[in-house]
């Protein structure tokens, strides 16, 4: 039941990020950008690496 419930507030406070990052960026987040979010949300260690130059 406890799993359940966290699971639901996970996937509404999900939502509201979503919302609120297409807010502020004007377009949704990317797969990648989702991706992360989730792990941050669940106190994950993340490293994200790009190409620069």
């Amino acid at each position: 039941m406890i799993e359940q419930h966290q699971n639901l507030s996970y996937s509404i406070l999900s939502m509201m990020i979503d919302e609120y990052f297409q807010t502020l960026a004007t377009f949704p987040p990317c797969n990648l950008q989702q991706k992360v979010i989730t792990k941050l949300l669940q106190h994950q260690d993340i490293l994200i690496r790009a190409p620069t130059g």
